[in-house]
């Protein structure tokens, strides 16, 4: 299977399923994990911090606007959008709809994902569910 065609299938299953437990499937135990909730290693740190998105933002979308591909990584730049459903990094739920764009890169070894790195605004984000 081609790099691309991984990340699109791990972004389809934990993204858009919300399928946080197929991580196991697409990452290395010990991936290194960027994000702007924090920089960590290893794959259940990285369901913790997806876990937050998907119960605060329940209903979040992400788009997937474009895909570069070098190599052992994928970029992928996308925007999301969903409303503020549940508590989300000590902000409780504002029912406010929420926009957002990003990038995320990713470095493949051996067919699964072994560092992750994702950014975006998160201040921008914060902004939006902020009372």
């Amino acid at each position: 299977m081609k790099n691309l065609d991984i990340i699109k299938e791990y972004q389809d299953k934990v993204w858009q399923e919300k399928n946080i437990e197929q991580i196991d499937n697409y990452f290395v135990e010990q991936a290194m994990i960027h994000s702007p909730i924090a920089s960590t290693r290893g794959i259940e740190e990285l369901k913790s911090i997806l876990m937050q998105w998907h119960s605060g933002f329940p209903n979040l979308k992400v788009i997937w606007d474009d895909f570069i591909c070098d190599n052992d990584k994928v970029v992928s730049r996308w925007h999301a959008e969903g409303n503020h459903e549940n508590e989300f990094m000590g902000i409780e739920a504002s029912e406010k709809f929420v926009t957002y764009k990003g990038v995320t890169i990713y470095q493949l070894e051996n067919n699964k994902i072994s560092q992750y790195w994702a950014f975006l605004d998160m201040s921008h984000i914060l902004s939006q569910i902020k009372n």
